[in-house]
């Protein structure tokens, strides 16, 4: 089934025994596992953790006394280069140019709305454009685009260009 695990007795006096440890002796949930692994072998970090949370004990943020963080000297300045830089090569040196860019091909939203056909949920078929059309509570007058649309697509070409994001290029 599970690994096998001990379960503790959670008895008034192991809760007083980690409450004591947690906000007497400032112990973290780990710390308590350490002190009582002993007397409990099954008890857990998150049987603790569990524990404090359905107690309401403070746990997690400041209440275990940690030693203060030690600052770091700070280090020196790196020295400034004086050293005249090279001077910039020319094109006709191997500096390669950038190619000029393509042409964008003209992007689905940028193709003109179609003649929607104002089609009615029952009238939809799975080559029909599923783009809705006017107000889902007004069942009289709500319809959807209804153009073709092509296989595997929710939507006509027009609806894809506005309904998805172009593909960026890659750097």
């Amino acid at each position: 089934m599970g690994r096998g695990r001990s379960v503790v007795d959670w008895t008034l006096e192991t809760v007083d025994r980690v409450k004591r440890l947690i906000l007497n002796d400032h112990l973290s949930a780990s710390g308590v596992v350490r002190t009582l692994s002993g007397e409990f072998p099954g008890l857990t970090r998150n049987a603790v953790l569990g524990k404090m949370h359905r107690l309401g004990l403070p746990g997690g943020s400041g209440i275990c006394v940690q030693p203060p963080n030690r600052r770091r000297k700070p280090r020196a300045p790196r020295p400034i280069s004086l050293k005249p830089t090279e001077p910039a090569r020319r094109v006709d040196q191997g500096v390669r140019r950038r190619p000029a860019k393509r042409a964008r091909r003209p992007a689905e939203r940028d193709l003109p709305a179609p003649d929607m056909l104002g089609l009615t949920v029952a009238d939809l078929t799975p080559h029909t454009c599923r783009w809705p059309l006017g107000d889902p509570a007004d069942l009289e007058t709500f319809s959807y685009c209804g153009v073709w649309a092509e296989e595997k697509r929710s939507y006509c070409p027009h609806h894809c260009g506005l309904a998805y994001a172009p593909a960026r290029a890659a750097a």
